[in-house]
């Protein structure tokens, strides 16, 4: 029994049409032959290259000296640092720097009555960054400043824990019931 006699016709109608679709030539290769190709970034990033490594020159000779200083002096490791995998330019900086928030929050509870601590939501945060400082260390470029930001929060939400855990009565000495 051969392959076309295994489908219904409809099936071996719309397998004729998608052939006809592959063999026929696609409207738009003679746009995509003519354009030029995508300059890669040295970072390996199509999406970085939006930003140039170095300001553009201005019209006047007075603003490019100045322009020029000051570009200059700038640090070779800020350079560094800016235009680097996980610099300010990506999200790789900015999830760590918004991160920061569950620290302040953490450190900002620190006064508050042990009784307010929700214990469920202190343990998932605790495991979140647990789960995130092993992210940060795999994967690749390694980000250090996620790994840091994590460690972080994982101290500021074990001391909540802690606090959470003697206000509940969980790391209370039990003696035992024979002694009494």
């Amino acid at each position: 029994m051969g392959m076309a006699a295994s489908f219904p016709d409809h099936v071996m109608d719309l397998r004729a049409q998608v052939h006809e679709w592959d063999s026929a030539p696609a409207p738009l290769n003679h746009l995509l032959i003519s354009l030029p190709p995508p300059t890669p970034h040295k970072l390996g990033s199509p999406f970085l290259s939006r930003w140039p490594s170095t300001p553009p020159a201005p019209a006047d000779g007075k603003q490019a000296a100045v322009e020029g200083a000051r570009s200059s002096a700038m640090p070779t490791a800020l350079k560094a640092f800016l235009n680097s995998p996980v610099g300010p330019r990506t999200t790789h900086f900015w999830g760590p720097v918004s991160n920061w928030g569950f620290i302040l929050a953490g450190m900002a509870n620190m006064n508050k009555p042990p009784e307010l601590i929700s214990g469920h939501m202190t343990a998932v945060m605790c495991v979140y960054s647990g789960l995130f400082m092993r992210f940060a260390w795999v994967v690749r470029p390694r980000n250090y400043f996620l790994m840091a930001t994590h460690a972080s929060n994982e101290s500021v939400q074990l001391y909540q824990l802690s606090r959470y855990a003697r206000a509940q009565g969980y790391l209370e000495k039990k003696e035992p019931e024979a002694q009494h």
